[in-house]
């Protein structure tokens, strides 16, 4: 399957052909993938809207850890596809981000 040069922004839950401003994580995709990269934009968006309706609905009172574990799963789901079809530049940013996330962790 032949790869094609993709652009991902997950702050706009899009994937370009051409880079912009927002969509600056460039991937090597097959079709497969990419419909990989489609299905977990959506399941991200559809996690963000169900903590968003768990953290105001006041029907039940969880932590707010809790409320958005999904989400952050979806999350580092997207992280690791995008990652494994990233080019060296999209893996040494996102390597970057996993450092500063870490330091901040421990300190």
């Amino acid at each position: 399957m032949k790869k094609q040069r993709m652009y991902v922004s997950i702050a706009d839950r899009t994937i370009l052909s051409a880079p912009d401003q927002a969509a600056s994580l460039e991937v090597m995709v097959n079709d497969e993938e990419l419909q990989t990269l489609y299905r977990q934009l959506g399941q991200l968006a559809d996690a963000d809207d169900d903590a968003l309706f768990e953290e105001f609905a006041l029907l039940h009172f969880k932590p707010l850890d809790e409320i958005n574990a999904p989400y952050q799963a979806r999350l580092d789901e997207l992280y690791q596809s995008i990652y494994r079809c990233g080019t060296a530049g999209t893996r040494q940013v996102i390597a970057a981000m996993d450092e500063g996330i870490s330091r901040m962790e421990e300190a």
